[in-house]
């Protein structure tokens, strides 16, 4: 199965610097992943060391944007691991495995 991921930022950390306003200096950044029925997530922070060129106001920063300020390898490890999360599942669905307890 092919597997869809989302993308969210929530927060972004920003400052006033080099005369420039709203500055995102930290992205915190959640994926999720499901072929459907299984799901995966990950989460992490990646640190901005410059603003970007050309710089985009605050009030225009969309996610797709903000994405693009991540390095390909982030955004890599960061989906692998979630398909990784997705395969498990469907591994031990596969083996009617899981976890809980027999009662209510």
């Amino acid at each position: 199965m092919t597997t869809t991921y989302t993308w969210t930022f929530n927060p972004l950390e920003h400052e006033d610097r080099d005369g420039l306003s709203s500055v995102v200096t930290v992205i915190h950044w959640q994926v999720s992943g499901t072929d459907g029925t299984h799901e995966g997530r990950a989460i992490g922070t990646h640190a901005c060391d410059a603003p970007g060129q050309p710089f985009t106001d605050w009030a225009d920063l969309t996610p797709e944007i903000v994405k693009g300020w991540l390095p390909q390898d982030v955004i890599d490890s960061a989906e692998a691991a979630v398909q990784g999360q997705i395969d498990r599942a469907a591994e031990l669905a596969a083996k009617n495995a899981g976890k809980g307890v027999p009662w209510a």
